[in-house]
């Protein structure tokens, strides 16, 4: 890969990706797969040199992030690792040697990245993304290309056609004015390669899986091309979802049981919160949805969900005053503290019910989101932690387009029944455009 530079300055820009959790067939996981899309808007460098961008990108069969310590080339890096799931049925693919060439290669996956506007004059280039071979001396090491790819003005993809670890970044070259030239490779050889500036969209590094690979670490405690590395967090990523098999249908929801639950957004999550046995309605016929809902129920609802996760019945018996068996149940459990509370029957906030859910399943919830911000919530903010990581799961989503959260406003039960919903199944969580 070739590196540009203008007067000795190199112009890289990370554009780190959250990542989706993909779903599929393999018994330990669930059976849906989805893209991760997001949009990205970024003005990249200082002074003339700078670039500002609007662009999409988009990472098909993605399971989740790892976070751990990888040793590149002799030098111990913290690194971000995207967990990417080979299609359905296909089998090992390592490279070597012998190979001879892409053409007739089965693909693995691939990252897109499409180009709505950019202020700088953008020009076509070829990619060639890293497979990196491993040894317990050095690390992981630059060994073969995975793929091949392409980038222009429009848009940039990678395709890989081998499972591993691969470097996942989307490079784009640009210059300050426009030049008489569509190829970088024109310009470099016109001996102006000085001009060129270069920044990249994507993921450092991606980890692509086959079913085979899966069931050998599974097995084995480490991957088949990884003899030695354990991969820190993928044992439980890979089986984070094994809880929520016992999730079963307990009642009957028929269309229009509710009469104040039609056709809103929030329809869908109230059926399936019912018919898990997770929600009930305020009475046979309404469920009010704007309703609020107290401590004692978030703290009911949370039990239920952790009972049932843990193989129970979601069932409790209840006594005086009623709340007090989830409460104990809560507490025993660690999903809440002793002191954490003084006044069980007060309404719940946003921020209360993110931190009671935050611990109602007894895994860690799989992150597929890398969210940095939230527009209102910091590091002050009350039970910040437990509301990150709910944005980062795909639970929690915001309340626009900016992923405004609103921790001291009263929470509804229509929103209480979304989240519960994505706690419950996998699929149905979110994956977050900010």
């Amino acid at each position: 890969m070739v590196s540009f530079a203008k007067k000795g300055y190199l112009l890289y820009f990370v554009l780190i990706v959250s990542i989706i959790s993909s779903i599929f067939s393999f018994p330990a996981i669930g059976a849906e797969n989805r893209s991760y899309e997001r949009k990205i808007q970024a003005t990249i460098g200082e002074g003339s040199g700078s670039i500002t961008i609007d662009a999409d990108l988009s990472i098909p069969n993605l399971i989740g992030i790892l976070e751990m310590d990888l040793m590149v080339e002799g030098e111990t890096e913290h690194a971000t690792v995207y967990v990417l799931r080979d299609r359905p049925g296909s089998k090992m693919k390592i490279p070597s040697a012998l190979d001879m060439g892409f053409a007739d290669g089965e693909l693995c996956g691939s990252v897109k990245v499409k180009i709505n506007k950019a202020d700088r004059p953008i020009y076509t280039r070829d990619l060639y993304p890293s497979w990196f071979d491993y040894s317990s001396d050095f690390g992981f090491y630059y060994s073969y290309d995975s793929g091949e790819g392409f980038s222009n003005a429009e848009r940039g993809e990678i395709n890989y056609y081998y499972n591993g670890l691969h470097s996942a970044r989307v490079f784009f070259t640009y210059t300050e004015e426009t030049l008489d030239y569509e190829h970088v490779d024109d310009i470099i050889d016109a001996m102006m390669e000085d001009k060129l500036y270069s920044f990249w969209v994507g993921a450092k590094y991606i980890l692509i899986l086959s079913d085979e690979d899966i069931e050998y670490f599974l097995d084995k405690g480490e991957l088949p091309a990884y003899s030695g590395f354990k991969w820190p967090g993928l044992y439980e990523l890979l089986t984070a979802n094994d809880i929520y098999k016992n999730f079963t249908s307990k009642n009957n929801y028929t269309p229009g049981q509710f009469a104040d639950v039609t056709n809103q957004w929030y329809a869908d999550s109230v059926k399936k919160v019912y018919e898990l046995g997770l929600m009930k309605g305020k009475s046979d016929d309404k469920f009010d949805p704007e309703g609020t809902i107290t401590i004692a129920e978030a703290i009911a609802m949370a039990a239920r969900l952790h009972n049932i996760c843990m193989s129970g019945s979601g069932e409790f018996t209840q006594g005086t005053p009623w709340y007090d068996v989830y409460v104990n149940y809560a507490i025993e459990n660690g999903i809440i503290r002793n002191d954490d509370f003084r006044d069980y029957s007060l309404k719940a906030t946003r921020a209360e019910m993110a931190y009671i859910f935050a611990s109602a399943v007894p895994k860690t919830l799989v992150k597929i989101n890398n969210v940095g911000s939230i527009p209102d919530v910091n590091e002050n903010t009350k039970y910040h932690d437990s509301i990150f990581l709910l944005y980062r799961a795909g639970v929690l989503t915001g309340n626009d387009a900016s992923g405004t959260f609103a921790p001291d406003t009263e929470i509804t039960r229509a929103q209480a029944a979304a989240i519960i919903t994505r706690i419950a199944i996998p699929s149905e969580r979110k994956t977050l455009n900010y």
